[in-house]
């Protein structure tokens, strides 16, 4: 038992002391856990994906894909509410299956709880092989 004050209890400032550091320490444990997660979301990396990608949405790599005749669009599969993958549509509909946000095929939201679109990815064809790459 610390005595402080004489009278056998840890006093204030000494207790205040202790979960302070306490609190401190868990704080830097936990920006350091935050700071390796967020490096590594800002990571890119591309995903090359095949020629034939088939009309209408589908789902590949993380990434969903739209397509209408010739016209693309790749998009993060993650919901912007709280990063769950969407992996499903409904009525061309896209369905985050967390909390039921659901977005439109250009990924804007049509129902929340998410109040920002789905992120739209920087894609380039190979001409020579016809695949997509897409940035991740």
């Amino acid at each position: 038992m610390i005595r402080e004050n004489g009278s056998g209890t840890m006093g204030r400032r000494r207790f205040a002391g202790l979960v302070g550091g306490i609190l401190l320490g868990f704080l830097a444990l936990l920006t350091g856990r935050m700071t390796r997660r967020t490096r590594h979301l800002k990571e890119k990396k591309n995903i090359l994906l095949p020629a034939g990608l088939p009309e209408g949405i589908s789902f590949a790599e993380g990434i969903i894909v739209v397509r209408k005749g010739e016209r693309l669009t790749f998009l993060s599969s993650r919901c912007t509410h709280l990063g769950c993958r969407i992996s499903e549509s409904i009525d061309g509909h896209l369905q985050c299956p967390c909390h039921g946000s659901e977005f439109a095929a250009d990924g804007s939201v049509i129902k929340g709880p998410a109040t920002k679109g789905l992120k739209q990815l920087a894609w380039k064809k190979d001409k020579d092989t016809g695949r997509f790459e897409v940035e991740l």
